[in-house]
């Protein structure tokens, strides 16, 4: 190894930039993506400076030694030129040579076994996609659960972050929701593993699944439903529950400054009519990476059952809502009071989380005026404060530990006859 800079699990996977030339691989024995890192202050016009792949074999599982070799293969790892590479104290070394970085993938998101761990992997993606975002400001655009895993936190670095914002915040540290919960835990150690940050700027859309897209994002878009005298209601981030507050504001004390701890009401902001000439641009932002968390949430929660729990199916009408791709009504699968019974009755506790979280997503923030709700941050801290309060609360509690089925739940065939009644839940199973 030559050249090697250390960065923390998030950065070192999670690396998007407008500076950076990533180059995905495919090889038989998985997917290789090389990333090139560009440090203009050290070589001005260069993009390959240092070199990491990862290995994902998640069908063909190898062991250690088995990766060695799979390092060993020239294709997976020449660099694409012969630029210097700086190291931590600015030396330059004059190699061909490459850092490398393995790591074995373990469990997709779909998979992870438990709601705590679940909760507390979608926690650490806000975080990372946060983080990022206000150090390098690249933004994800496709999470799924195809990119979203959960390491073992032994496999996983707790490396401090490096690097200086590019927007000018002072509080920009990654502090994970082990951190939170457990303060004698490291602040960087973190179980959430993001990939595919290389695949942002391919612009065929197929590539992008309408389930965890954004509304907006799969509108192409802002949300445009004008409300009562062009007024939107906007909520704002939930106050912390006694438990919390005190680690968070020691640990973050920018975020409590600019988000100020409320208890949840609207606020009525009277946004621009859409059918105005609005010079606003509308582009992916980051707000959007943080709804698409939200629906991986649903997901999971959704298609999850205990392996001993009854027999239990999932209606069709809620599978044709959040599963389809021709029409967007996922919301009502949230909001709509006639539709109980969406989880398992053993994750029922969920349904009141995830309808209460979704006050952070009512409205869109596109058409906001003013702070907090302007604040690129907003949503991710709203949702997260609504984690980190129901991991504080309810952690202990049986049904956040019952561990699930590794299979996802089938759907009930269709019935036209009984279209409503136990339709969109898991409905006559119980």
């Amino acid at each position: 190894m030559a050249g090697v800079i250390e960065y923390p699990n998030i950065s070192l996977i999670s690396l998007r930039l407008l500076s950076f030339t990533i180059l995905p691989k495919q090889a038989f024995l998985g997917r290789h993506t090389q990333v090139y890192k560009n440090v203009p202050a050290a070589i001005e016009n260069d993009r390959s400076t240092i070199t990491q792949y990862l290995s994902n074999d998640v069908q063909h599982r190898v062991a250690d030694e088995g990766a060695t070799q799979i390092h060993n293969l020239p294709q997976t790892e020449t660099p694409i030129n012969n630029p210097p590479v700086p190291t931590d104290d600015s030396a330059k070394i004059h190699s061909i040579a490459c850092s490398k970085t393995r790591l074995r993938l373990e469990t997709p998101f779909i998979n992870i076994r438990t709601p705590k761990d679940a909760l507390m992997v979608i926690y650490d993606l806000l975080e990372i996609t946060r983080h990022m975002y206000l150090t390098y400001q690249p933004l994800h655009c496709n999470l799924n659960c195809s990119n979203v895993f959960s390491m073992k936190v032994t496999e996983a670095m707790i490396s401090p972050p490096a690097g200086i914002t590019k927007t000018g915040k002072i509080d920009n540290q990654f502090c994970s929701i082990r951190h939170l919960l457990n303060p004698s835990a490291e602040q960087y150690e973190t179980s959430t593993l993001l990939l595919d940050f290389d695949l942002t700027y391919q612009k065929d859309r197929k590539m992008e699944v309408p389930r965890f897209q954004a509304r907006a994002v799969r509108l192409n878009g802002p949300d445009k439903r004008l409300c009562f005298d062009r007024h939107k209601f906007y909520y704002n981030a939930p106050a912390l529950v006694d438990l919390a507050l005190p680690t968070y504001a020691t640990l973050l004390p920018d975020r409590l400054a600019r988000f100020p701890c409320e208890k949840v009401t609207a606020t009525t902001i009277k946004f621009h009519d859409p059918q105005e000439n609005i010079h606003k641009p509308w582009h992916h932002r980051l707000h959007h990476d943080a709804e698409s968390a939200h629906w991986l949430l649903l997901w999971w929660a959704i298609t999850s059952s205990p392996p001993n729990s009854p027999a239990t199916l999932i209606g069709t009408a809620l599978w044709i809502v959040l599963a389809g791709s021709s029409s967007d009504g996922r919301e009502q699968l949230i909001t709509c009071s006639t539709l109980d019974n969406r989880l398992d009755p053993v994750y029922s506790p969920l349904e009141n989380f995830l309808s209460d979280s979704w006050k952070s997503f009512s409205e869109d923030v596109f058409w906001a005026t003013e702070a907090p709700y302007t604040d690129s941050e907003y949503v991710h801290e709203s949702f997260q404060r609504y984690l980190l309060n129901f991991l504080v609360d309810r952690q202990d509690e049986a049904f956040m530990n019952s561990r699930k089925h590794q299979g996802l739940q089938k759907v009930k065939p269709y019935d036209p006859s009984n279209y409503y009644q136990g339709h969109y839940g898991y409905g006559g199973h119980r």
